[in-house]
C-alpha cells in the first residue's frame, strides 16, 4: 500500500494517541531510521520512524531493533535536545506527506520552548529535520546540496515546507 496523505492522515491519528507522553528513549538503528521510546502512565510504545528512500513511514512498532554500539551524531544531537521532552501534538499540514511532532522541552537556559520535529515522507527524498520555535533548523539526518538545492535543508536555515503537490484536499473539496 503507498504511504500517502491520506493513509498519513490515518497514521497520525492513531500517533495522537502518545500525546502527552515523554520521551525516554532515542536510538538510531540506522543511518536511515529512528527509534523513540514513549511513555506515559498505562503507555509505553515504540515510534519508528524511516526515512529510507522509497519505504518512507512511520509507525509504532513492537519490534527491538539492533543499535549501534556507538549512536550516530544526529541521534546525539536529538538526545541532546529531545530527552525528557513532552510530545503536545503529532500534526499533517494540507493531507501531505509531513508528519510534524511539537515537543515541549527544556533548553540550555532552563526555560520551556516548543521544538517541531519534521517527518517528510517523500520518495527519494525522506527526512528527518529538528526546527527551533523561530523555524531555523537545529539538524537534520540529511543536509540538503548548496549547489543544486531548491530549498535549503542546514544548519541554521530557515524551514520551509516541501513544495506542495498540484491537487486538492478531499477535506476541504465542497461537492
Amino acid at each position: 500500500m503507498a504511504f500517502d496523505g491520506g493513509f498519513l492522515k490515518k497514521v497520525i491519528d492513531e500517533l495522537k494517541e502518545a500525546k502527552d507522553c515523554h520521551i525516554d528513549k532515542i536510538y538510531q538503528p540506522s543511518k536511515d531510521e529512528l527509534v523513540f521510546l514513549l511513555r506515559k502512565k498505562g503507555f509505553v510504545k515504540r515510534l519508528l520512524i524511516t526515512a529510507k528512500g522509497g519505504t518512507a513511514r512511520i509507525h509504532f512498532t513492537e519490534n527491538k531493533l539492533e543499535n549501534p554500539d556507538v549512536p550516530p551524531n544526529f541521534c546525539m544531537l536529538l538526545r541532546k535536545y529531545l530527552s525528557s521532552a513532552r510530545l503536545i501534538d503529532v500534526l499533517q499540514p494540507d493531507l501531505e506527506r509531513v508528519a510534524e511532532f511539537l515537543l515541549s522541552c527544556t533548553n540550555e537556559m532552563g526555560d520551556t520552548v516548543v521544538l517541531r520535529l519534521v517527518c517528510e515522507l517523500i520518495g527519494n527524498q525522506a527526512n528527518v529535520i529538528l526546527v527551533r520555535e523561530d523555524g531555523s533548523i537545529i539538524d537534520a539526518l540529511r543536509h540538503s546540496d548548496v549547489e543544486t538545492a531548491k530549498r535549503y535543508i542546514l544548519p541554521g536555515s530557515v524551514y520551509e515546507y516541501p513544495p506542495k503537490a498540484e491537487k486538492s484536499n478531499p477535506l476541504k473539496v465542497s461537492v
